[in-house]
């Protein structure tokens, strides 16, 4: 069975998961070439910072793929640990 609490974190996760792809949509429609030149000026600054700029494609995707899969064991062992805020966070027993 499942606390009130968690029905409401549920909910409140759902509805800000929500607010912000209709946002994100909204904004892609009103201005499509502000997200573009932003989306390019990250990617700029992504391959500037790891100096991308001067491998081949082949050396992007994998040094790419290999940050990507670091920072997930990373933020995936971050998220596993037992923190006393997240300790028996709905089981329902007190």
């Amino acid at each position: 069975m499942t606390s009130i609490a968690s029905l409401i974190t549920d909910h409140t996760a759902l509805t800000l998961l929500i607010t912000t792809s209709l946002l994100a949509v909204a904004m892609l429609a009103l201005y499509p070439n502000n997200l573009l030149k932003y989306l390019q000026r990250k990617r700029y600054q992504y391959e500037v910072t790891f100096s991308l700029y001067m491998m081949t494609p082949t050396e992007k995707f994998i040094f790419s793929t290999f940050v990507f899969l670091v920072s997930r064991v990373v933020l995936s062992f971050l998220g596993t640990s037992d923190s006393p805020t997240r300790q028996n966070c709905g089981s329902g027993s007190v």
